[in-house]
C-alpha cells in the first residue's frame, strides 16, 4: 500500500536524523561521591548509564553502569525502566521491557561484581531504596494496566515474601514512588486526571507505616 512513498520515506528519515546530535551526553547529576550521567553513542540506539567517582575535586576514570546497546542485542525489542542506584552506590536496580507491553521486569546488579539478578517479573518500572541499601519498592499494575500496588521486597529473599505496603483502590488514581534527594523519605504519588496526594515511608525505617 505504502510503496510508492519508499523514496520519501527515506528522505524523511534521513532528514530527521540529521537533525538529532547522536553522540551525547547529559547534564550529570552529583549524588555522594560520583557523578552521574548517561550518554549516548553515533550509530547506536540506546542509552549508556555511567558515573565517575569525585576525588579531591577531581572526576575519575568513566564507569560504565548499563550499557542498554549491548543489553538489547538479544532482543528484538528492548527498553529500560527506573535505573536507580542503592544510597551506598553499590547496587543498580533497573527495569527492563522486552515485549513492547510496558511490564518491567526487575533486575538489582551487585556494581562492584558485575552479577545481576532478576527480583521481580512484572512492575511499572518505578523503584525506589531504603537506606539500608538492601529493601526495594517497586509497584505492580492490575489488569487495566493502572499501577495501584506498592510492594517491599528484601534483597535475598523470594518475591513471594514482599510486603504489600499500600494498594490504590480508586481506579482513577495512579501510583509512582521515588526516593525523596534528601534520602529521608520513600514517596507514594497517587494521581488523577485533576488531582494528586503523596504519602511517604521514613526512608530510615521501611517496615514502618505509609
Amino acid at each position: 500500500m505504502m510503496a510508492d512513498t519508499e523514496g520519501l520515506r527515506g528522505r524523511l528519515f534521513a532528514e530527521f536524523r540529521g537533525r538529532i546530535q547522536e553522540q551525547d551526553e547529559s547534564a550529570g547529576v552529583v549524588h555522594g561521591a560520583y557523578r552521574y550521567y548517561t550518554r549516548t553513542v553515533e550509530g547506536e540506539q540506546y542509552a549508556v548509564h555511567c558515573r565517575r567517582r569525585i576525588v579531591d575535586g577531581v572526576e575519575q576514570g568513566e564507569e560504565v553502569l548499563l550499557d542498554e546497546n549491548k543489553e538489547a542485542k538479544r532482543f528484538s525489542f528492548y527498553m529500560t525502566g527506573g535505573c536507580e542506584v542503592s544510597p551506598d552506590h553499590r547496587m543498580l536496580a533497573f527495569g527492563v521491557d522486552t515485549t513492547g507491553n510496558e511490564m518491567f521486569e526487575l533486575f538489582v546488579r551487585d556494581l562492584q561484581t558485575g552479577k545481576t539478578t532478576s527480583v521481580v517479573q512484572s512492575t511499572d518500572g518505578s523503584y525506589a531504596w531504603a537506606l539500608d541499601n538492601k529493601t526495594l519498592f517497586y509497584v505492580t499494575k492490575d489488569e487495566l494496566d493502572r499501577p495501584y500496588k506498592v510492594w517491599r521486597h528484601t534483597l535475598g529473599q523470594s518475591n513471594k515474601e514482599d510486603y504489600l505496603v499500600h494498594t490504590e483502590e480508586d481506579d482513577q488514581f495512579y501510583l509512582g514512588i521515588h526516593l525523596s534527594r534528601c534520602q529521608k523519605f520513600v514517596y507514594v504519588h497517587a494521581g488523577s486526571a485533576i488531582t494528586s496526594e503523596v504519602r511517604y515511608l521514613d526512608a530510615s525505617e521501611p517496615a514502618g507505616p505509609l
